[in-house]
């Protein structure tokens, strides 16, 4: 059996989005014999995903709440600050807005 039929036969039993994961699956792991030059090719890219799913738009937004959690750990975690998000506008202050002070130490 073949990636293409392991994939279309998940799909075709309803489980679209699974189906969409397996071929990710497989796509990156014969990407890696690859680059182990263990094989040539990479028999997942005979099956692109829009033949697999379609693509759903999203309309959750995080909620205050779930904004200052993910604030919060973002800048407690010891990530380099240069990849925290920093604002460039020094009027408001996003974190403030939502009622996480940081204080002058971390740029938010």
């Amino acid at each position: 059996m073949d990636i293409q039929q392991i994939v279309f036969r998940k799909r075709d039993n309803g489980f679209e989005a699974a189906a969409a994961q397996i071929r990710n699956l497989f796509k990156r792991l014969f990407d890696y014999a690859i680059t182990c030059q263990i094989v040539s090719l990479n028999p997942a890219h005979a099956t692109p995903t829009r033949f697999i799913t379609r693509a759903r738009s999203r309309t959750r937004a995080l909620s205050p709440d779930e904004i200052k959690k993910y604030l919060r750990t973002l800048y407690g975690s010891n990530i380099r600050k240069q990849f925290k998000i920093e604002s460039s506008s020094h009027t408001a202050n996003p974190c403030e807005e939502v009622g996480v002070g940081f204080g002058p130490l971390v740029a938010c």
